[in-house]
């Protein structure tokens, strides 16, 4: 309910010189890759594994009868860079 801007990776991203620009996934991880993808002219895939899905997420999925994996592709207003 209150994101935090995670000012500390930038800033350990930046001391690597790994990165160029970012993009926030607010609208959706699916939705912002495609939007990525379509833009760059690249195209990405997505390893589930590697797609962190909070314990909770899952216990809500579960007792909702939904699919935790699908909350965190296509479910929004999660405030990561």
């Amino acid at each position: 309910l209150f994101p935090n801007a995670r000012f500390d990776v930038l800033k350990k991203l930046d001391t690597l010189g790994l990165v160029t620009s970012m993009i926030d996934i607010s609208d959706s991880l699916s939705s912002e890759v495609h939007h990525l993808a379509h833009h760059s002219r690249v195209g990405f895939e997505i390893l589930e594994d590697a797609i962190p899905i909070h314990p909770a997420v899952s216990e809500y999925a579960e007792k909702a009868n939904l699919s935790a994996l699908d909350l965190a592709l296509y479910g929004g207003e999660d405030h990561q860079l």
